[in-house]
């Protein structure tokens, strides 16, 4: 008689640890939103690129968030929330890396495109608390929007102090990368999947 407790007490223990998880990779991925608009000068003396030219470093991750996030969250509905966050990741994490060794401004550009998959972090995750937590999925989507946006303050902030101090552009840029390397196997392993799948087709 004493199992069904410690059993509801060990599930609901490991739901806090999946969307503290969360919380703490949607901080994440908003540190990342934060991290290049205090890098620009310095991208743009290291690559020799004008100041008209680095614009294209946001706008070309803005533009592919808006063709690819709508085709991620209609993945993830036919082939598994989870899954598509972890992909999501180590794409965000490859496009870091791009972005911080790259030899040229065009390679940095294409770096910045694969990191668009940064932006259907959120619309996983929504998808994923409401399946784990149901009860307090409200709460739970509150927390994440907090996380993105404190995460895009402090991300500006916290790059611009270690260029100061580490006045070595790739090192700087590979911080986001290696956070976002090390949320692949994490969330992998420690986010359980979604159930529900949805048959129909992406209107490509």
């Amino acid at each position: 008689m004493s199992t069904a407790p410690h059993t509801g007490t060990r599930r609901t223990t490991g739901t806090s640890a999946a969307v503290g998880f969360l919380i703490v990779m949607e901080f994440g991925s908003g540190l990342l939103q934060g991290w290049y608009p205090p890098l620009l000068t310095s991208i743009g003396q290291e690559h020799g690129t004008s100041a008209a030219a680095l614009n294209w470093v946001n706008a070309i991750f803005l533009l592919a968030s808006v063709a690819c996030v709508p085709i991620i969250a209609k993945l993830g509905d036919m082939y598994g929330h989870r899954r598509m966050l972890v992909a999501s990741a180590a794409a965000v994490a490859v496009g870091s890396f791009v972005v911080a060794f790259a030899p040229s401004f065009a390679v940095l550009l294409a770096g910045r495109a694969l990191q668009a998959p940064l932006i259907a972090f959120l619309p996983l995750e929504f998808a994923i608390v409401r399946h784990r937590a149901p009860d307090r999925a409200g709460r739970n989507i509150g927390h994440l929007i907090g996380a993105l946006t404190g995460g895009v303050i402090v991300g500006g902030f916290v790059a611009g102090w270690f260029m100061t101090r580490i006045d070595n552009l790739t090192v700087v840029l590979l911080v986001p990368g290696i956070m976002l390397a090390l949320c692949v196997p994490v969330a992998h392993f420690l986010v359980r999947e979604t159930p529900v799948r949805t048959a129909r087709r992406i209107h490509w």
